[in-house]
């Protein structure tokens, strides 16, 4: 094959593979822990009942212990007491804690389940990963 022919087949091929390669890197950032999309194997945490609203979305088995440091993605809401209801996509259970530090559990959320939150809402002011 001419070294012409070469390059020729190599400018051609060059596009597609930087192609594939951005969607592949578009697809891992928008499946990403923290970009307030509910995706599988998060735990998602609403501001409003029914999943509503301003959501944080978590790591599998991220633990916060502090929601008072953290705020709803593209909010300046506080996740501190502003906690509504709750999806877990993920294969862990949780424990949700009406105090700091894992401190006065409220409820486990279970894996693949969800709720909104009822008389428990706008409570919460941390999780921890309790098992799968």
């Amino acid at each position: 094959m001419s070294i012409s022919r070469r390059i020729l087949i190599l400018m051609l091929l060059l596009p597609m593979s930087t192609a594939t390669a951005a969607s592949a890197l578009a697809a891992e950032s928008a499946s990403a822990p923290g970009n307030g999309v509910c995706d599988q194997d998060e735990l998602c945490l609403y501001w409003g009942a029914n999943f509503t609203g301003p959501v944080y979305d978590v790591q599998p088995c991220g633990n916060v212990r502090n929601y008072a440091t953290r705020t709803f993605v593209n909010s300046t809401e506080s996740l501190d007491d502003n906690v509504a209801s709750i999806r877990n996509r993920s294969g862990y259970v949780y424990e949700l804690y009406d105090r700091t530090r894992y401190r006065s559990p409220l409820m486990e959320i279970f894996s693949r389940d969800y709720a909104d939150l009822g008389s428990a809402a706008n409570q919460a002011s941390s999780h921890q990963c309790i098992g799968s």
